[in-house]
């Protein structure tokens, strides 16, 4: 749902226009997103790509470090 979401309102965009998400959980829109800014107690404290976050290993990995764990199965 949020994939085809997400899909059907980047059809819809025009050209020069910003859409902006806010989202709790990390996934298909996170990946995707030219920038994610990460909040702690109402101040920014990171901001960039995906990718990029993930190699600072600060905040915003921790907690998707954190979320990923949740969906992963117990061996």
């Amino acid at each position: 749902m949020e994939y085809s979401l997400f899909e059907r309102l980047r059809s819809l965009s025009i050209h020069g226009k910003t859409l902006i998400y806010v989202t709790h959980r990390f996934g298909y829109l996170t990946k995707r997103a030219d920038r994610i800014p990460t909040m702690r107690e109402g101040q920014l404290v990171e901001q960039g790509r995906h990718n990029d976050l993930l190699k600072l290993n600060g905040k915003y990995a921790n907690l998707y470090k954190l979320q990923a764990e949740a969906f992963m199965l117990d061996e």
